[in-house]
């Protein structure tokens, strides 16, 4: 099965571990909407966990393997991650591996975060293809 995700990264703007007083943004949750290959028809949804969720209630979440450099320039890696097994019947039954492709934005907020914005969360949109293979 193949879906179009489309929607938003959270990050927030947090304390770099191990690196007292320097800050960064740190990746949150994803949100976004899975439409099928054409955009013609929302699917399901993506969010935190990660967790892909069909329409038809069945729903996967998943480890991450590996990551690539994306291609588009701005854009979030590519990333390959495996599925624990599916709760619910349907679409996500089956389901092993879950492939990010395609990606287009996503990347952390260009705008400063410092100990003053410590806390402030920012949302940026992104796109990608997910694969899944059972």
């Amino acid at each position: 099965m193949r879906t179009v995700g489309v929607g938003e990264l959270t990050y927030e703007c947090r304390e770099k571990q191990g690196a007292a007083g320097t800050f960064e943004w740190a990746f949150v949750a994803p949100t976004a909407t899975l439409w099928n290959a054409n955009r013609t028809t929302a699917v399901g949804k993506y969010y935190g966990g990660p967790t892909w969720e069909s329409n038809d209630g069945s729903k996967v979440t998943g480890k991450q393997l590996a990551i690539a450099p994306a291609t588009n320039a701005g854009a979030i890696p590519l990333q390959l991650v495996q599925a624990a097994p599916a709760t619910g019947t349907g679409a996500m039954q089956g389901v092993k591996y879950i492939q990010r492709l395609n990606t287009v934005g996503g990347v952390a907020p260009p705008e400063p975060c410092s100990a003053s914005s410590a806390g402030q969360r920012r949302q940026v949109k992104y796109e990608a293809d997910y694969v899944f293979y059972k």
